[in-house]
């Protein structure tokens, strides 16, 4: 068990973990659903796979949105490669990026299960 999580990075922690916790327990203060697990294996991998699905949601369908909104603007993936590499924190910046990006997108999907 310890080795599992030993490979867990941060991206991982903080773009699935963190905001399927967040959500299930949201989900459970306010709706009817019950996401919340008494075993701790099990809830680790329900709450990871929650947030990985959050986080698709996010990518796949709030981002474009946003970006179509023009909330969003987005520079080249060949200028994002070529600042990380003169400016080491441009990565950090960028899973921050992604972590902001599922919390609201767990957000969204909260609003929606609410209505």
């Amino acid at each position: 068990m310890s080795e599992l999580l030993n490979k867990l990075s941060s991206y991982n922690l903080f773009n699935y973990l963190f905001p399927g916790v967040v959500f299930s327990l949201v989900v459970d203060q306010w709706t009817r659903f019950d996401l919340i697990q008494s075993d701790i294996i099990i809830g680790l991998f329900l709450y990871y796979f929650v947030g990985l699905v959050i986080s698709r949601f996010g990518s796949l369908i709030l981002e474009p949105v946003l970006v179509r909104l023009k909330f969003l603007v987005f520079s080249d993936y060949a200028s994002f490669i070529n600042a990380a590499k003169s400016d080491p924190k441009i990565e950090i910046l960028s899973e921050a990026n992604n972590t902001y990006r599922t919390l609201s997108a767990a957000f969204v999907v909260l609003v929606i299960i609410k209505i």
